[in-house]
This record gives C-alpha cells, structure tokens and sequence, in this order.
C-alpha cells in the first residue's frame, strides 16, 4: 500500500471533509499542514476536492471561483504561527 492515501480514502476522511468543509479549526490547521509537507499530497487533496466540487456542482451546491481559489491562495501562504504545535496527521488521520 502507498504512503499516500488515495483520491477515495481522503473524499470519506471526516477530518478531510472538515478541512473541505471548513468546519473544524483544528483539522483544517493539520489538513492544511499535510497538504503543505509534499508536492504529492498536495496533488492528492487537489484532486480530492475537485472531485469533490464536482459533486457539488451535480447537487447543485458549487462553492464561488473565488472562494476556491481564496482557500487555495490561504494554503500556498502557509500556516498561522499559533497552529504549529498540532502534529501533521498520520497516514490515518481519524
């Protein structure tokens, strides 16, 4: 198995979702962070949340261009200083 979860795992991942969602401060913080660590998890949860947002486009739930690219824009700039002390989640963040 990769060290990577796949499009599948991170798309059922509660604390993927609320990174998506943006309903929980503190998995946003380490989502964010695990996001940040490589080119390829990066590359991961952005095709997670472009599957994501297809989904919602067909249930007619799409999130505005410029709220995506503004979560997008909040990643590349990095993490706030206070959250550093949250550990990045494992392989199995749940």
């Amino acid at each position: 198995m990769s060290d990577y979860p796949s499009i599948d795992q991170l798309t059922k991942d509660e604390g993927f979702l609320a990174w998506y969602y943006g309903t929980d401060p503190v998995q946003v913080s380490r989502w964010t962070r695990w996001i940040m660590t490589s080119n390829v998890h990066a590359e991961l949860a952005r095709q997670a949340y472009d599957l994501l947002q297809s989904i919602r486009k067909a249930e007619g739930n799409d999130l505005p261009e410029e709220d995506i690219a503004g979560l997008w824009a909040a990643i590349g700039t990095g993490i706030r200083k206070d959250d550093r002390n949250i550990p990045p989640p494992t392989s199995n963040p749940t």
